[in-house]
């Protein structure tokens, strides 16, 4: 007959490794859900801020093109329509940065640079207008649009080193969660191993002091 001490000892052996199996799946789900989130970051948030700095570099040089092009050919037709449909893929893209980075002196800069920018060309299409086109003013301000070019590229450049830097910042933390989990899955494991080594010495002892 089995003695109550050892039903009690092998019982409690066994509760506890199913505590410790139980305890394990739950971190796993746990630190799993975490790593998940963060990467959904990295997915949902940051790789479309990296699409809509890309998109303005492209459109503005876009704007720059079309704009010359309407100093030549004075097609004031052809350029409006165009213009602005360029001018407010720039503006949305550029609230969708300041939604995420409102607070920060490069989004500012950026912003208002971009609106130096359309205060430019409205008044390049104001002189090209009139019946007599002003044309040396004109030609001024081309000038102006390409250094307001140049200013945006390096407002962009400073907005994309700061989401750079967010990245990296939401990197270090999946690396550090992932390192975490793995070395509490490692803990809790080898306790589960100790203790199945635990039952298995009594299950043992039992069996040869019955022989």
């Amino acid at each position: 007959r089995i003695p109550f001490n050892f039903k009690v000892a092998i019982f409690s052996a066994y509760a506890l490794v199913l505590l410790l199996g139980v305890s394990l799946a739950a971190l796993v789900l746990l630190h799993s859900s975490q790593l998940r989130n963060t990467a959904l970051t990295l997915v949902e948030r940051d790789v479309p801020e990296w699409r809509a700095i890309d998109a303005i570099r492209r459109d503005l040089r876009e704007q720059e093109a079309i704009l010359s092009a309407y100093f030549f050919s004075r097609d004031r037709g052809r350029f409006v329509g165009r213009y602005a449909d360029l001018d407010r893929r720039c503006n949305d893209h550029l609230k969708l940065l300041a939604q995420r980075y409102g607070n920060a002196a490069g989004v500012a800069r950026l912003t208002a640079a971009y609106e130096e920018l359309y205060q430019t060309a409205r008044q390049l299409d104001s002189a090209l207008a009139e019946a007599r086109p002003e044309v040396e003013q004109a030609q001024a301000m081309l000038g102006s649009i390409s250094r307001q070019v140049d200013v945006i590229d390096a407002g962009l450049d400073e907005v994309e080193g700061m989401v750079d830097a967010k990245i990296s910042r939401e990197q270090r933390t999946l690396d550090l969660a992932t390192q975490k989990m793995r070395s509490m899955v490692a803990m809790l494991a080898g306790s589960i191993f100790l203790v199945s080594l635990f039952v298995g010495y009594f299950i043992n002892r039992y069996i040869n002091e019955q022989a």
